[in-house]
């Protein structure tokens, strides 16, 4: 989909493998959990489990800098759209400009195919300020009610 060795080399892509499952794991829940925990109650390690076996190799890349594991992309490629299923940094890339960089490149994949992107990020995210930054607009807002006690 977007290009595994982009020429800037800001970074690299590679699939991801079952050796890779702790690492992508561990990042979900440091990263999503202070977000999610609020929303949710809890953190579901079963989930995060089940999303690495799930995610269809070919769309769960590891991203690479400089040889050294920096993060995780999920995508997937729809027949009118790219879904973002996921984008998370180990905390010394964040605020370095690559999230923005592996945005972008996503972006300009999209605009040479006529595509829309779309995601969904957890309204307690601080990410919502990088995905607006680089184009992306809210569409819908979802609502849930848990139940008391």
């Amino acid at each position: 989909m977007i290009d595994t060795t982009p020429a800037h080399g800001r970074y690299t892509l590679r699939s991801a493998t079952e050796s890779d499952r702790a690492f992508v794991v561990t990042l979900w829940r440091e990263s999503l959990g202070p977000y999610a925990v609020p929303v949710f109650g809890k953190w579901y390690e079963e989930i995060s489990e089940q999303s690495f076996t799930t995610h269809q190799p070919a769309n769960l890349k590891i991203v690479m800098v400089r040889g050294e594991m920096a993060g995780v992309l999920c995508l997937r490629r729809e027949a009118d759209r790219i879904y973002l299923a996921d984008l998370e940094l180990l905390p010394e890339y964040r605020n370095r400009g690559l999230g923005t960089r592996l945005l972008e490149d996503i972006n300009a994949y999209a605009d040479a195919n006529g595509l829309e992107i779309e995601l969904q990020v957890l309204v307690t995210n601080p990410a919502q300020r990088l995905y607006e930054r680089v184009g992306f607009r809210p569409i819908h807002v979802r609502m849930q009610r848990r139940p008391e006690g």
